[in-house]
Formats: C-alpha cells, structure tokens, sequence
C-alpha cells in the first residue's frame, strides 16, 4: 500500500467537502469549510496511525518494554 501524497489528500478533501467546487460566480473558495474537512482527514488519518502502533505494539511483547525504556520519562 502507498501512502498517500499531499496530492491525493488534496483531492481527498475537495472531494468531500460540498462547497469545493465553485459556482462560475464565486471567486473565493470556502476556506472554511475546506479547512473543517481536512482537519477531520486529519484526525482520522491520526486515529489510523494510533491503531496501527496499538496493532504492532499488541502484537509485539518485547515492543513494550522498548518504548517504555527508549520514552523521555523512562527511569534509570
């Protein structure tokens, strides 16, 4: 699987957010409504990413205790 370009999220977001496609009279974009779309990408994207640490961490007993002694907090 490739991970998508900045691009392909792009086009994502105009591709789901209603008011990406203008009208020939209008000149600006809903800026905000654009934003509000890729920043709920962007949360599921990150939601995506914290699953997968989970899956890999679940299913890794030894990367437990490596990102307990590699952590900024991690006691001597």
């Amino acid at each position: 699987m490739a991970l998508p370009d900045l691009d392909d999220l792009i086009a994502e977001v105009d591709r789901r957010c209603d008011t990406a496609h203008l009208p020939a009279r209008q000149e600006q974009f809903d800026w905000l409504a654009l934003l509000t779309v890729a920043a709920e990408l962007a949360g599921q994207l990150h939601a995506l990413a914290d699953d997968l640490v989970e899956a890999y961490v679940e299913h890794l007993p030894d990367a437990r205790l490596l990102v307990r002694s590699t952590g900024p907090s991690a006691p001597d």
